[in-house]
């Protein structure tokens, strides 16, 4: 029986980024099992109802708890399935890797790892990047990327870099009809922290106001983080409303983004570091254009000046001239959304993307099967 055991930091994360890829697997014959502790009931009841099997695994606040309960399951599934030579162990995130790093070694030629972003510890620091390398090469020649500055820290070859996990091109339906509104309606799509670009964002749409377009809004669809010190505190948001009254909303986490894309003409991204930026691939299949800094995974999503505008990072006020020269001509900015909905068809489907890992999982069953290292 050939079995796919999903490995992730958390079970939420599984559903929401994992569905379409599982399914696959289920539907090709696979049993798939999801090791991830569990932050949310109803994200395991879902995927049982798929037929994956999920083990109860508690989410332990204590990191070093969690990687000894997550490093224990590991093991005891590569001894279960010791004889099983059409098993293979997929890894995602680096954060996931290192919580588990030490029973990887038990896992040998079975591991795939895919990377998905460096984060921001190692989005900078070459001795970081060089350790992780490092790390990586002594565990698994199976390695995926999102983007090209990922597979060249990490040693990969090209044909391994997937260009994102896509997203459900459906659930982003986007009219062709494309028209453009008098009030300019700004969104920010993701976590309210600073590594994010959160504080840049709100820069950006101080600047637009002042100097181009008074009548604009500023979207935040998303949540604090206050496990992260750079997050977006109640007192951040509290000023934040008081300086801009009623051009600026506060959405908090949804589970319906399409909605908000559909209300917006512009997303803004000025994160330090992305693996393959969802919400830019959502805002696409949106027919809405992305302004970005020129940081890896940011620069991988977005065709400079064809979907979306890409500035230096920090140049907060170059990025708010360049996109107020295509909003002002609506020609222009119109093109700029039609060829966002285009890309998001061409490259951002969930399902092909689906597709190519299920192939590049099969090959890698096929290539080991007649290993005894395994």
């Amino acid at each position: 029986m050939k079995s796919v055991i999903i490995v992730q930091n958390i079970l939420s994360t599984v559903l929401t980024f994992r569905k379409v890829y599982i399914s696959r697997l289920l539907s090709e014959g696979y049993t798939v099992v999801v090791l991830a502790p569990c932050d949310n009931k109803e994200s395991r009841r879902r995927l049982v109802a798929m037929g994956c099997i999920v083990p109860e695994l508690p989410l332990i606040k204590n990191i070093f708890l969690r990687s000894l309960l997550l490093n224990i399951a590991l093991i005891k599934f590569r001894i279960k399935n010791f004889k099983n030579r059409h098993c293979i162990f997929v890894c995602h995130f680096i954060s996931t890797y290192l919580l588990t790093y030490l029973s990887t070694l038990f896992l040998g030629k079975r591991l795939v790892l895919y990377v998905e972003g460096l984060g921001s510890l190692f989005a900078t620091s070459k001795v970081r990047q060089w350790c992780l390398r490092r790390l990586v090469s002594l565990r698994s020649n199976n390695v995926l990327t999102c983007n090209n500055y990922e597979a060249k820290i990490i040693g990969v070859s090209k044909e391994n870099i997937t260009g994102g996990v896509g997203i459900e091109l459906d659930k982003f339906a986007s009219s062709t009809a494309f028209s453009k509104r008098e009030i300019l309606r700004i969104g920010y799509v993701g976590r309210l922290v600073a590594d994010k670009g959160v504080f840049d964002a709100v820069t950006f749409f101080r600047y637009i106001i002042n100097n181009y377009h008074s009548e604009a809004e500023l979207h935040f669809i998303g949540d604090v983080y206050p496990k992260n010190p750079s997050s977006l505190s109640q007192k951040d948001i509290k000023e934040i409303k008081e300086e801009f009254q009623d051009k600026v909303f506060f959405h908090g986490y949804v589970d319906n983004p399409e909605e908000h894309y559909n209300n917006i003409d512009i997303l803004v991204l000025f994160s330090k570091c992305e693996g393959f930026p969802v919400c830019v691939m959502e805002a696409a299949a949106c027919s809405v254009p992305s302004v970005v800094y020129d940081v890896p995974g940011c620069r991988d999503a977005v065709i400079n000046n064809i979907t979306g505008i890409i500035v230096n990072k920090g140049e907060v006020k170059d990025a708010a001239r360049k996109f107020m020269d295509y909003w002002n001509n609506e020609s222009r900015f119109l093109k700029m959304k039609g060829a966002c909905f285009n890309l998001s068809k061409e490259n951002f489907d969930a399902n092909v993307k689906a597709k190519q890992l299920v192939d590049y999982l099969e090959k890698c069953l096929k290539l080991n099967a007649d290993c005894w290292i395994l």
